[in-house]
């Protein structure tokens, strides 16, 4: 036999497509329900190298590893809020050593939801 008539007598096998495309479709939903597409909030914060923002703040509000400090006496989350709550102008928002970025950020977060408009970020 030669070579042609083997050729002749075999089938050739086609790769379909649309079994593709329905596989890349349905991930492409999967991964489109799996993400989140949420606007994360923000928080301004000024941090300046020259502290000019933190020496025109009212208030002080530092996190340390005991708590927050408000004007260097300290207060729970509640306190703080009620007091900048009555008294919204800028906060000065200042770490104590060996607090993490976390405890900085939630006491900025929460001065901002006291009604404080300028939150400024200290050394």
């Amino acid at each position: 036999m030669s070579a042609s008539r083997l050729r002749a007598g075999r089938r050739t096998a086609r790769i379909g497509v649309t079994p593709l495309i329905d596989v890349v479709f349905i991930l492409m939903i999967f991964f489109m329900l799996a993400s989140t597409f949420a606007r994360e909030r923000q928080i301004e914060l000024d941090a300046r190298r020259t502290g000019a923002g933190a020496a025109q703040a009212a208030r002080v509000l530092t996190a340390s590893p005991e708590g927050l400090l408000l004007d260097g006496v300290a207060r729970t989350a509640d306190e703080v809020r009620a007091l900048l709550a009555q008294s919204p102008g800028p906060v000065a928002v200042r770490p104590a050593g060996g607090v993490p970025m976390q405890a900085l950020i939630d006491a900025a977060d929460l001065a901002h939801a006291a009604g404080v408009e300028r939150v400024v970020l200290a050394r």
